[in-house]
C-alpha cells in the first residue's frame, strides 16, 4: 500500500503475517515519477517478505512463541512457568534484535543468573528462550539460534526426604485425629503415591467403591487464585490405582459428609465449606501434623515418595512402581528415586540373589560363605 503525504514524498506500507501476529512495515520516501514509486514500493516489499522479523525484539520473540503453544494447547501452569521465565528474559534482554544476540550475550546472562537463582530456575529460563528460537528457525523466522551450545550450570539433586517406616506408622496414626477431608486426602498420597493435585483433581466419579479403586483422570491447581483443572502430567499419569480397604473405608465416610445443607463441589476433596480445598493449605497442614507427632517434616509430595521407597523395600519390581506412580517410563523412576532406594532397586536386588542362587553351589565351600554378586 501507499499513502501519499504530499508533492513528492509518500510512505510505503506493507503488511506481514495475519491474525494475532499481523504486522505492518512501514517508511517514508520521497519520489520524482509514480514509476519510480511503484519500484521503490516493489523493492520495499520484497524485502520486508524476504526479511519479515529484522526488527523482531527478543521480548516480542517469545511473546510469538507462547501464543503458538496457546494455539496447540498449553496448560495453565505451563503458561504461568512461561509468564516467570519470560519476566526475566524481558529484564535482561527485551530490548534487544532477536537476531542480533550472540551465544556470548547468553552465556553473560546465564552467568549473571547464577548469582541469584538456581540452577533449575536457569535452565527453565533458558530453556524458553531456546524453544522461542528453536520455533523461529523452524518457522524461518531467524537463520539461527544462539541458545543452542550455551552450556548451563548442573541441576542439583532434589533433596527427597522420606518418612522412615516407623515414621511412616505413626504419620499413619496421627491422621486419626484429623478432620475426614485431611486424613483421606493424604492417605491417597502415602498410602497410593499420588501428587497433590491428583488427589486434588479426584471427584466423587472417580471412585469406584464395589471394587475399590480410583481413576487418576484429570489434575487441579491454583492458578492466579482460580481453580484450574488440567489433563494429568503425562499419558501415563492417567491411570486406575487399587485402593487399601482402610481408604476405601475412610472414602465412605467423606463422601457422606458431603451432604450438607449447602452447595458443595464435586470434587473429592473439599474445606469446610463444600469448596474446593486451596492446594496451599494442603501443604502447610502437614506440618501441623508433624509436629503434634513428633515427626521430622516432610513435604506433601514426600508422602509420594515414601510409597515409592515401601515398594521398592517390599521387593516390587521397578516397572511396577513405575507404573504406580504414573511416570512416563522408568529411567524417570530411577533418575529420582536412585538414592533413596539406597543404590539398588529391588529388581536388582532380586537379579543378585537369583544369580548367587545359581552358581552357589558350583564353588567350593571357602566360596559359598561369600557373597558371590553384592546386593547393593
Amino acid at each position: 500500500m501507499i499513502e501519499y503525504l504530499s508533492k513528492g514524498k509518500a510512505k510505503l506500507v506493507v503488511s506481514v503475517g495475519s491474525g494475532a501476529t499481523r504486522r505492518r512495515k512501514a517508511k517514508t520516501v520521497t519520489y520524482t515519477s509514480k514509476k519510480e514509486l511503484a519500484e521503490m514500493h516493489r523493492r520495499f516489499e520484497d524485502e520486508v517478505r524476504h526479511n519479515p522479523y529484522v526488527d523482531t525484539t527478543v521480548a516480542e520473540l517469545i511473546d510469538h512463541y507462547i501464543e503458538s503453544k496457546k494455539i496447540v494447547g498449553l496448560k495453565a501452569t505451563t503458561e504461568r512457568g512461561y509468564t516467570v521465565a519470560k519476566e526475566r528474559i524481558i529484564l535482561a534482554m527485551g530490548e534487544l534484535k532477536a537476531r542480533e544476540v550472540t551465544p556470548y550475550q547468553v552465556e553473560c546472562f546465564v552467568a549473571d543468573m547464577t548469582k541469584a537463582y538456581k540452577p533449575k530456575t536457569i535452565h527453565n529460563t533458558i530453556g524458553l528462550m531456546n524453544a522461542a528460537y528453536a520455533h523461529a528457525v523452524k518457522t524461518g523466522q531467524l537463520a539461527s539460534n544462539p541458545c543452542q551450545y550455551i552450556d548451563l550450570p548442573k541441576k542439583q539433586k532434589p533433596d527427597i526426604k522420606i518418612f522412615s517406616e516407623h515414621e511412616m506408622l505413626a504419620f499413619f496414626r496421627a491422621l486419626s485425629n484429623e478432620r475426614i477431608d485431611y486424613k483421606v486426602a493424604y492417605e491417597l498420597c502415602l498410602l497410593c503415591g499420588m501428587r497433590r493435585s491428583e488427589v486434588l483433581g479426584l471427584k466423587e466419579s472417580d471412585i469406584n467403591i464395589p471394587f475399590r479403586c480410583v481413576t487418576v483422570a484429570h489434575t487441579r491447581h491454583r492458578v492466579n487464585g482460580e481453580n484450574i483443572e488440567q489433563d494429568t502430567k503425562t499419558e501415563q499419569s492417567h491411570r486406575t490405582l487399587a485402593l487399601p480397604d482402610v481408604v476405601v473405608e475412610d472414602i465412605k465416610v467423606l463422601i457422606k459428609t458431603h451432604d450438607r445443607p449447602y452447595k458443595h463441589t464435586d470434587y473429592l476433596i473439599q474445606d469446610g465449606f463444600g469448596q474446593p480445598m486451596n492446594p496451599s493449605v494442603l501443604t502447610n497442614h502437614i506440618h501441623d501434623i508433624e509436629d503434634a507427632a513428633g515427626l521430622p517434616h516432610i513435604s506433601v509430595h514426600g508422602l509420594r515418595h515414601t510409597f515409592a521407597s515401601m515398594l521398592n523395600n517390599a521387593g516390587v519390581d521397578i516397572a511396577r512402581i513405575s507404573r504406580e506412580l504414573g511416570h512416563s517410563n522408568i529411567g524417570t523412576t530411577l533418575g529420582v528415586y536412585t538414592h533413596v532406594f539406597g543404590g539398588a532397586t529391588a529388581s536388582s536386588r532380586g537379579i543378585a540373589d537369583a544369580l548367587n542362587e545359581k552358581v552357589a553351589p558350583t564353588l567350593p565351600l571357602k566360596e559359598k560363605e561369600k557373597p558371590l554378586i553384592s546386593a547393593v
